[in-house]
């Protein structure tokens, strides 16, 4: 009869909470260095983010967005990310950034004397990344099918600061939001419903 053998347990069956909280808090992000782009003041350079991991989930982005980072951790080695072409970054979840959107717009469109009628949809996206920021502290790229529970809005009286806050950035664009528009918004709310409802409620001044 085989002999029974028994199972040594070694550090690597091993884990602490602070590991835990790490993985919970810790953002790992994949892309490529733009090269042809300024640093940011505060030394961080641009980078176009294709993906990224939280906890144990490999996620990747509808379309890449430009942002500025630190200095890149190394070669990609995780989610399937080619390490000869993409780098990673692992950051905390609350890392500030600065966004880049990029639009092409006709000559005739750009030089145009008559303000725009509608918000553009990098516009609407800038609106809800920048201001899910101010209020969560939040630098997830955004998923149009997450909730914005994921992103931090958890209560009510976050609702209504994120509220506040969507329609004074709106306003830096020459629009005014309906006060009406967010009215029914909730922390269940998909990013998608959240840009529907500002292009909906969002009308140019004058």
């Amino acid at each position: 009869m085989p002999k029974e053998t028994k199972l040594r347990l070694t550090e690597k069956h091993h884990t602490s909470l602070v590991d835990i909280i790490d993985q919970v808090n810790t953002v790992v992000v994949f892309g490529k260095i733009v090269k042809d782009l300024q640093p940011t003041s505060r030394g961080h350079g641009f980078a176009q983010v294709f993906g990224y991991k939280r906890g144990n989930v490999c996620s990747k982005l509808p379309s890449t967005v430009v942002m500025a980072l630190p200095d890149p951790d190394g070669p990609a080695d995780d989610c399937g990310w080619d390490p000869q072409e993409f780098v990673k970054w692992s950051l905390p979840s609350s890392f500030l950034t600065t966004q880049l959107h990029i639009q092409s717009l006709t000559l005739a469109s750009a030089l145009a004397a008559n303000p725009p009628s509608a918000l553009t949809g990098a516009q609407i996206s800038a609106i809800v990344s920048t201001s899910l920021q101010a209020v969560t502290g939040s630098t997830q790229p955004l998923d149009p099918s997450q909730s914005l529970q994921a992103f931090g809005v958890l209560s009510s009286q976050l609702v209504g600061q994120l509220s506040a806050v969507i329609a004074a950035k709106v306003s830096q664009y020459g629009f005014s939001l309906n006060p009406n528009a967010l009215a029914a918004m909730s922390p269940g709310w998909t990013i998608a419903q959240l840009e529907s409802a500002i292009h909906d409620g969002a009308q140019p001044n004058g």
